[in-house]
């Protein structure tokens, strides 16, 4: 009786232990699917994204999304579905716009309802993932003005969990054959162990989903989700919110001339630089290579941003010695300003970013975004189409201006500026469209 005692509680605590470990795994990938369809899908996909299919530009940034952000994050799949049972996307565009059986979890998103299983992959949309083995597969309602329009679909490779399992499920067994005594020490400690290990194992994985491996620093991801709750938080408080990416000047030449791991080295340097200059709830991330991201919530005026600006560039102009050779490291930053500029987080880290770009090519060490300098903007793209009848038309004129010694007051030289008689805004100077032209 004791023996069958013993072996009836071991196969009770192993079911326990089981069960913990699945129900883990599963929490751990609703909060990525959660947070991935919070940061990904909503800035870049529409309502008639779902009901007509995405346009090439909607497919083009979640493909830029999927490769740089959820690859590294471990997610094996990602798909879209509308409520008529269609792939809207995947990153696998083979299943695009097909349709297959609305399944029971699919059903419960559309109803509004998180679902998560453990995957077999016997489903037909599941042909190209059957060699990975089980896999944790999510669902998460997607919602636009207050009504559910779809699902994303998120898979999470199982083999780790069940690697785990597998190892605790030896040790059981061992400690079974033991005896009474020793199963009750060993017991313990196994499911005291397994359920440290898991736990440690749950966070390493967020961690590393929402982190830089580099640096340690929040990745874009993390970046967007915290913009965005800044830009909500600051329109109840009438305040505003800043995005400033950081580029640090010549890192390739340091990289090719040093090697890589001075690079590295170099990248680590960063956030000890600059966190002194910030604020204590202020964010720093890396995106990738040597661009950086700092989010500046609830702020006074639009101009504490241009002063943090400058005190971050000041902050990494003292030489950093990297294999005993001091390094000058200068950066150019790029500002973008809730609700000034936008009221979308990811918008706004693309216009900080398009700032960025223009004060690289200025060399004016960093610039606040305008529509000016955005080649992408409405009224920069009208204006190119009317810059290209006015050529046809004959608008442009050459004006001829003097240039004359300063002493003598003789015509040393003649210079020669285009001008645009515009019909309706008057005459243009060059630095209106010759960027355009």
């Amino acid at each position: 009786m004791s023996a069958v005692a013993v072996l009836a509680l071991g196969g009770v605590l192993f079911h326990v232990l089981d069960s913990s470990i699945r129900s883990r795994a599963l929490a751990s990938a609703r909060q990525s699917a959660v947070l991935t369809a919070r940061a990904v899908v909503g800035p870049h996909v529409t309502r008639a994204g779902f009901e007509d299919g995405l346009t090439p530009k909607q497919v083009s940034d979640l493909d830029r999304e999927v490769s740089q952000g959820l690859r590294s994050a471990g997610i094996s799949r990602f798909k879209l579905w509308n409520r008529h049972g269609r792939v809207v996307y995947s990153d696998d565009h083979a299943l695009v716009g097909r349709r297959f059986p609305v399944s029971d979890e699919l059903d419960e998103a559309f109803d509004g309802e998180i679902a998560s299983e453990v995957s077999d992959l016997e489903k037909a949309e599941n042909v190209a993932e059957r060699s990975d083995g089980q896999l944790l597969e999510v669902y998460v309602p997607l919602q636009m003005d207050g009504s559910v329009v779809g699902a994303s679909e998120i898979y999470v490779p199982y083999s780790p969990v069940l690697a785990s399992i597998r190892h605790d499920v030896l040790k059981l067994g061992l400690a079974l054959a033991l005896g009474l005594l020793l199963l009750w020490a060993t017991l313990f400690r196994l499911v005291a162990s397994a359920s440290k290990r898991l736990r440690r194992q749950s966070e390493e994985n967020r961690h590393l989903a929402l982190h830089d491996s580099l640096t340690g620093l929040p990745n874009r991801t993390l970046f967007l989700d915290r913009a965005e709750q800044a830009i909500l938080a600051a329109k109840r408080d009438a305040a505003e919110v800043a995005v400033l990416i950081l580029d640090i000047d010549r890192f390739k030449e340091i990289n090719d001339t040093l090697g890589h791991g001075a690079g590295d080295y170099l990248l680590r340097q960063v956030e000890p630089r600059i966190r002194p200059v910030l604020r204590e709830g202020d964010t720093i991330a890396r995106f990738g290579a040597d661009e950086f991201a700092v989010l500046l919530p609830r702020l006074d005026s639009p101009e504490t941003a241009t002063i943090v600006a400058r005190r971050l560039r000041r902050a990494l102009d003292q030489p950093i010695l990297v294999e005993d050779l001091p390094l000058a490291v200068e950066a150019t930053v790029g500002i973008a300003i809730s609700p000034e500029h936008t009221d979308s987080a990811a918008l706004l880290v693309r216009r900080a970013d398009v700032a960025l770009h223009v004060a690289k090519a200025a060399r004016s060490g960093f610039e606040v975004y305008s529509p000016k300098i955005d080649a992408h903007s409405k009224p920069r793209l009208s204006l190119l189409g009317e810059l290209r009848r006015g050529i046809a038309e004959g608008e442009l004129t050459l004006h001829y201006q003097p240039q004359l010694a300063a002493g003598s007051c003789a015509l040393e030289r003649v210079e020669a500026l285009v001008r645009w008689v515009h019909p309706e805004r008057g005459l243009l100077p060059p630095v209106e469209f010759l960027p355009l032209a």
